[in-house]
């Protein structure tokens, strides 16, 4: 008969850690549990936390990074590495203690294909190749598949082997970041099983802290129905996400920020957005937004040409706007009526054009912005005034008017 204890049956649990800790305390209906006083310390001796790239990647922690299929995870990693790997900037986020050793392994690129991506990366940044080669451990598993984890009608088994080998190559190598892309195709069970994706995202999580390593995993977002992802939308089971320090979400640029921004449908389908969605070991940076390039390859008559990620700002409409521009349209508005709508031939956005210099048609939606701006700031007002015609139409006045003795040389 299997022995028991408080009540506990052995046979049914299934993990040894606490199959040994009640064996331990067999025999003992009343185990010891100590109370330890808090030992407060000085907080300027406390180390920091070890991060290795901006609040997105941690030492000895778990990151995710999240996005819908076609955004552009891989050219993000890829960009990741070649920071990681110079110490440099790259992609707009800070590399921490110098240049890091990185080993990315991608589960879906041939090896061939890999070295397309890395060299259009490193030449659009100017990477000197050879400077960084021991910093650059690349696998891909179409050549050596990476499985660490499957089920079967007996449950789950994780890979014990393949972790153990991975602890010894990141530790032989001093690797400092490991990097995985996709996560899915690095195990074979269940994606939406809780349960077991919370032991194998655990597993990874104890590979970290084993190798004083950054483990970081690419994931695939759910489909939004054409909204945008947060981390919390990660495909599958909410325990990888869980299990995380440090969640990252991908998006392209929502079509509310490019009209808000004046930025072209076309030149935005290039923009993408990054966004901390858990950053449970720092206060959360802001959002980041980042562009495609295209590189070509220079490699035959047709040459590849590579999407390659750099950081982008977006424009501000107010740019290079100043105090006399909205004292000079508020003393041509106050003598005429100019109305809000764009398409009156009396819109007050043509003044707007005519003294900022830019064109009425082509620049509308800048133009609008702007005239949208000072109105919410208190320059101009929108109020409904009588048309020739005896109609009720929204125009624009003068409110709060700027004073001369404001407006610099």
């Amino acid at each position: 008969m299997t022995k028991q204890f408080s009540g506990v049956d052995f046979a049914d649990i299934e993990d040894e850690h606490i199959v040994e800790l009640f064996k331990d305390m067999a025999g003992n209906d009343r185990p010891t549990v100590k109370a330890n006083m808090f030992d407060w310390p000085n907080p300027t001796s406390i180390p920091p936390r070890p991060w290795i790239l901006g609040e997105h990647i941690l030492q000895r922690e778990l990151t995710v990074i999240a996005a819908k299929g076609g955004t552009g995870k891989t050219a993000l990693s890829l960009g990741i590495v070649v920071s990681l790997i110079t110490g440099r900037a790259c992609i707009g986020l800070p590399v921490y203690g110098g240049p890091r050793k990185t080993w990315l392994y991608n589960l879906e690129e041939s090896m061939e294909e890999l070295s397309r991506l890395i060299a259009a990366t490193g030449k659009y940044h100017g990477i000197d190749e050879s400077a960084h080669r021991e910093n650059l451990f690349v696998n891909s598993g179409v050549d050596e598949p990476l499985i660490t984890a499957t089920e079967s009608r007996d449950g789950l088994t994780i890979a014990e082997p393949v972790y153990d080998a991975l602890k010894v190559a990141i530790q032989e190598r001093g690797i400092e970041v490991f990097m995985v892309d996709p996560f899915v195709s690095s195990h074979q069970i269940n994606e939406n099983d809780n349960t077991r994706i919370d032991a194998v995202a655990k597993r990874w999580k104890r590979l970290a802290a084993e190798t004083n390593c950054a483990v970081v995993l690419v994931h695939h977002s759910s489909k939004t129905r054409g909204g945008d992802s947060s981390v919390e939308d990660a495909r599958g089971a909410s325990a990888l996400i869980d299990a995380a320090r440090i969640g990252i979400a991908m998006n392209k640029v929502s079509a509310a920020d490019a009209e808000r921004h004046c930025i072209p449908a076309e030149d935005a389908k290039a923009i993408v957005r990054i966004d901390m969605g858990k950053a449970n070991k720092s206060a959360g940076a802001g959002s980041k937004y980042m562009r495609f390039q295209s590189v070509s390859l220079g490699n035959g008559l047709v040459p590849d040409c590579i999407g390659v990620l750099e950081p982008y700002a977006l424009p501000d409409a107010l740019t290079d706007i100043t105090a006399r521009h909205v004292y000079e349209t508020q003393q041509i508005i106050k003598l005429g009526n100019y109305r809000e709508n764009v398409q009156a031939d009396d819109w007050a956005g043509k003044v707007v054009a005519e003294v900022t210099g830019m064109c009425a048609d082509a620049d509308k939606k800048k133009v609008s912005r702007i005239l949208k701006t000072w109105v919410s700031n208190g320059a101009f007002r929108v109020e409904k005034s009588k048309t020739e015609k005896g109609r009720t139409s929204p125009y624009v006045r003068v409110d709060r008017e700027v004073d001369p003795n404001d407006i610099t040389t």
